[in-house]
């Protein structure tokens, strides 16, 4: 029992310790860059060691990809929502539109973004880990999502991921793109749910099966 309660004390320290290098490299991250943040300024911020930073995370890229896979989740929970979403397709989408977007246009998630923007050609490695736990398990999710209509025969059978694709395109539009470049995010958030209902309209006059 004694070795059992000391095992869960030192994983409740390990814990702790990844906990708070791993929020202290968040804040850098996104205050100050990938490039200017140092290993040195996350240990400085957060008290812990080298060597237990290098034994959690391996080194700066871990914990930005770390960082990056807690930022994408509020994301993938709401693809998630699709597994079970049984509303109909218009009301389907525009519910899922919306949410999608106000995620994207958290300012931690832009942040994000916009770190991947300056640093994604130079550091493959964090581009490829975000097209995974991003855009890529996204349209995995609403690609089956889709699917379901193509089989219920109310959508046509076109390939479903590109399908995705095309409607995360229409119902982001370029406006991802600004907020990335430094656009304020308010107003292009503004810009980006209003055209949510356009979106949907003109996306499934193409898929959908006549009636």
């Amino acid at each position: 029992m004694q070795e059992e309660a000391d095992t869960a004390h030192g994983n409740s320290r390990r814990e702790k310790r990844r906990r708070a290098i791993l929020d202290a490299a968040a804040k850098l991250f996104l205050e100050t860059g990938y490039e200017r943040t140092t290993l040195s300024d996350v240990l400085a911020l957060s008290g812990g060691s080298r060597s237990t930073l290098a034994d959690l995370f391996g080194g700066k890229e871990g914990l930005f990809i770390e960082v990056l896979r807690e930022t994408s989740a509020h994301v993938q929970a709401i693809f998630d929502t699709l597994d079970t979403n049984d509303a109909p397709i218009e009301t389907a989408l525009r519910d899922f539109a919306r949410q999608f977007i106000e995620a994207i246009f958290q300012p931690r998630t832009i942040a994000i973004l916009r770190i991947l923007a300056a640093e994604g050609s130079r550091i493959p490695e964090i581009a490829e880990a975000f097209f995974r736990m991003g855009p890529d398990m996204g349209d995995q999710k609403l690609a089956a999502f889709l699917q379901r209509g193509i089989d219920a025969g109310t959508l046509r059978s076109f390939d479903p991921v590109a399908m995705s694709r095309a409607f995360r395109s229409m119902v982001i539009g370029d406006t991802g793109m600004r907020v990335a470049a430094g656009a304020p995010i308010p107003g292009q958030l503004a810009e980006a749910l209003a055209q949510v209902d356009p979106a949907v309209e003109i996306f499934l006059s193409g898929v959908r099966v006549p009636a």
